[in-house]
């Protein structure tokens, strides 16, 4: 079942792209903050990595950059300038899950950031197990599968260690019941944990949350299966894969709804008792388990009315849309926000969750029903923002900065909804308080999207940021996106070749160095090694070779490809292929035109 739920604040298909909103900030502006965070960068980790080294220095010759002018008339630099060099994403992502019931930042830097600095932390009891707990879910998010088992075995370690010490404590045995999976052998372990920590505690709300969730997954997965199974053994990983294959019928819909309408009380009653004890986590725990029974009805549902002719892929991308508006109904249901944001208290992270999940449901409404949001709505925003700013303003604690970091979310969506922000000075808040954040530094990255002047150089300025305070595969292919765009192609072709070695088989990072070393040079020579970087990459194989890619990458590396054979020049060729690939509905009408225009030069 779905578990998360992402918002993107600003994405482009460009590199750099500016919103159509002035948010009143200068070049100059940020040009100082550039610089205070990059002396903060370079005097805590020059002497660890080389990313930071003469990090001030760099940063003032960026600074300092004109971008080349294009050479006028030059129709095959024209082209190579065309080719998009990455797909640019300021984001925030959050995520309703887990022990604490939120992950405040779930990106891919996020989770980096996280695995690394728990790394270096030390704990020990609960804050142990915890440590092991998070880290193995940075790790899963990042596939990193070895320090995914190896974070799973330390939590269970220290979780039995835990409940040996403390066998009394309900939350020794919820630890311990988190630790394990119920997809391997240690199902009964699990169940007994959860079942001694309700014996301790009855009401314990994230030990009756778990044991309900897996109830509820029970539950559907009997229904598909047609056959019973017990609480503690393993299941079927793809619950919608029978559910396709064998569609149910109305009578095993309704026996369904029925088991599922007999659990939602329990669920009610999780809620109720979290709010009773200002348990937070729990309350978020008890949101997600309303959003498992819905989803378990949806996916029912749905398996009973699907058209003969559906394919899976159409049927699951179906049921997880579904899935992901009911996300968004609960999270904007006023009475669940509002309590919400009562229990988190002063807990920033969890206010500024909760605040993300409930603008992305009025966000769905605006492009679903064309409804902006309602006066209440906005003055209850407007209220909660507010109380970011108090925390922001406190003091300096990481509390302090997570509440800056809120705000400037809250900001960008605003920005989203074609308003402008009413704190901006929040951003220089949240980077004076933590400028090592890659996330916060991404709020930064967006806002130099934004000037009307020396654009691509600000920003470049702010990737090379980026890579000082995380180095790492994603940060390295942004800075490298920036070198290109203001024209140190040396610097950006060197970057890509150190992320060759850590990723050789990434199709989108293949289409940053072809699209990087064209922009350089549309030399004879240069073009043939664009080519032999294609590899096995044809006309006739291009379609099956990227079938793996998310769309809007897919359209890129297809677009890139097209214009590398008007290069060489193959027009016919290059003509052929587009006709294919809209043909097929690979390629989208927009990026086609775009082909099309230097085909007619």
């Amino acid at each position: 079942m779905l578990r998360r739920a992402f918002f993107a604040l600003l994405a482009s298909n460009a590199v750099f792209a500016a919103p159509d909103i002035d948010l009143g900030l200068t070049p100059e502006m940020l040009h100082g903050i550039i610089r205070e965070v990059a002396a903060k960068i370079e005097a805590r980790y020059a002497s660890e990595r080389p990313e930071a080294e003469k990090l001030v220095e760099r940063i003032e010759a960026i600074l300092a950059t004109e971008p080349p002018a294009p050479r006028e008339g030059d129709r095959n630099q024209a082209i190579a300038q065309a080719m998009h060099l990455i797909n640019f994403d300021a984001s925030a992502k959050a995520t309703i899950s887990g022990l604490r019931g939120y992950v405040f930042d779930s990106s891919v830097t996020g989770c980096m950031q996280t695995y690394r600095d728990l790394e270096q932390r030390s704990t020990q009891d609960a804050a142990e197990v915890m440590r092991w707990l998070d880290m193995r879910r940075a790790a899963a998010e990042l596939e990193w599968e070895d320090k995914e088992s190896l974070c799973r075995q330390r939590a269970i370690g220290a979780a039995r260690a835990l409940v040996s010490r403390e066998p009394k404590k309900a939350e020794a045995n919820v630890l311990l019941a988190s630790s394990l999976d119920w997809r391997d052998d240690s199902g009964p372990e699990t169940l007994t944990a959860l079942q001694t920590a309700l014996k301790l505690d009855a009401k314990q709300p994230l030990a009756t949350a778990l044991l309900l969730q897996r109830s509820i997954r029970k539950a559907l997965e009997a229904t598909a299966r047609r056959q019973p199974s017990a609480l503690d053994e393993k299941g079927i990983d793809d619950v919608l894969r029978p559910l396709y294959d064998r569609p149910l019928s109305p009578e095993e819909v309704a026996t369904l709804e029925k088991e599922l309408q007999s659990l939602s009380k329990e669920t009610d009653d999780i809620l109720t008792t979290a709010s009773e004890r200002k348990d937070f986590s729990g309350f978020l725990q008890g949101v997600m388990l309303r959003l498992e029974l819905r989803c378990a009805a949806i996916s029912a549902a749905a398996s009973q009315k699907r058209p003969p002719e559906a394919s899976y892929e159409a049927f699951v991308g179906e049921v997880r849309q579904r899935h992901v508006m009911q996300l968004f109904a609960l999270l904007d249901h006023p009475g669940v926000f509002g309590r919400a944001v009562q229990l988190a208290g002063g807990n920033a992270e969890g206010i500024g969750t909760v605040v993300m999940m409930h603008l992305i449901g009025q966000m769905m409404h605006r492009m679903q029903e064309g409804k902006d949001p309602t006066a209440e709505q906005t003055a209850r925003v407007k209220e909660i923002t507010e109380h970011l700013v108090k925390i922001a303003r406190a003091d300096d604690s990481p509390n302090a900065a997570r509440a800056a970091e809120a705000v400037c979310i809250i900001g960008m969506v605003q920005v989203m909804m074609d308003q402008k922000p009413e704190h901006i000075d929040m951003l220089h808040r949240t980077l004076q308080l933590d400028p090592f954040r890659h996330r916060t530094l991404g709020f930064l990255a967006a806002a130099a999207m934004t000037l009307k002047e020396k654009q691509n150089v600000t920003a470049t300025a702010v990737m090379t940021l980026q890579l000082a305070a995380l180095p790492g595969l994603p940060t390295r292919k942004l800075a490298a996106a920036g070198a290109a765009k203001i024209g140190d192609y040396d610097t950006a072709l060197r970057l890509l070749d150190e992320c060759a070695k850590e990723a050789p088989g990434d199709l989108m990072l293949l289409h940053q160095r072809i699209a990087t070393l064209l922009r350089q040079s549309q030399s004879k020579a240069t073009i043939k090694k664009a080519t032999l970087l294609y590899g096995d990459i044809t006309p006739d194989t291009i379609l099956e070779k990227t079938t793996s890619l998310e769309k809007a990458d897919r359209h890129l590396f297809l677009q890139t490809y097209l214009l590398h054979l008007l290069l060489k020049p193959e027009t016919q060729t290059a003509s052929e292929l587009l006709t294919k690939l809209l043909n097929e509905q690979a390629l989208d009408e927009a990026t086609a035109k775009d082909v099309r225009k230097w085909m007619e030069k």
